[in-house]
């Protein structure tokens, strides 16, 4: 049941509009794999973008922050989220 869907919104105000490919499978819940499967919409990926790109067009909606600023807060981000998943399974492993 590979089926694609375009899905259309309105973002911000300069109503420009945006494509989402979505792809929806079948998937049985792993916990009840006597029961029916149930449909799922999946995301498909065009493009990946590494911090510094994502800075960069994140700079170009009218930030008052240049790329540089933007990509060092991202950067920490990513380094806060991995330190707190990390934490999360350090923690749950002790249990």
């Amino acid at each position: 049941m590979a089926k694609y869907l375009r899905i259309g919104f309105v973002a911000n105000y300069l109503r420009a509009e945006i494509m989402i490919n979505f792809s929806v499978g079948l998937r049985p819940n792993p916990m009840k794999p006597d029961e029916a499967k149930k449909a799922y919409a999946y995301v498909q990926a065009r493009e990946t973008m590494d911090i510094n790109k994502f800075a960069e067009h994140i700079s170009t909606h009218g930030c008052v922050y240049g790329q540089a600023d933007i990509a060092a807060v991202l950067t920490m981000a990513v380094d806060c989220i991995r330190e707190i998943i990390m934490a999360a399974d350090c923690n749950h492993a002790n249990r």
